[in-house]
């Protein structure tokens, strides 16, 4: 999405989420990579992490099982296999829509 453009979240991302938004994606990425190991279930939707984030995230939380990436605009569909190729446990994934991520980098 476009972060620097309020006016687009508008009934995409909800307000609550907005107001503690955490502004560096990787920052909150590499917290949770050195924090959580033994992680299951994550739900990072609307992250602006980016495929080093997200990297990290699959390197430091082997246990996964499920992750939803739903909104994570900065992230492309090859980020996403390369990233979680080492993640034995994971059941379920939700992707960003790519379709929507790319008309919104295109309308920028």
């Amino acid at each position: 999405m476009n972060w620097l453009d309020p006016s687009q979240h508008a009934g995409v991302v909800p307000n609550e989420y907005l107001n503690v938004c955490p502004q560096d994606g990787d920052a909150e990425a590499a917290g949770i990579a050195n924090s959580m190991p033994h992680l299951k279930n994550l739900e990072l939707r609307f992250s602006k992490l980016s495929a080093k984030g997200h990297t990290s995230i699959c390197q430091g939380c082997t246990n996964l099982e499920y992750l939803d990436l739903f909104g994570c605009a900065n992230l492309t569909s090859r980020d996403i296999p390369n990233a979680t190729s080492n993640l034995k446990h994971l059941k379920e994934i939700k992707k960003p829509n790519f379709d929507m991520v790319r008309h919104l980098h295109v309308s920028l």
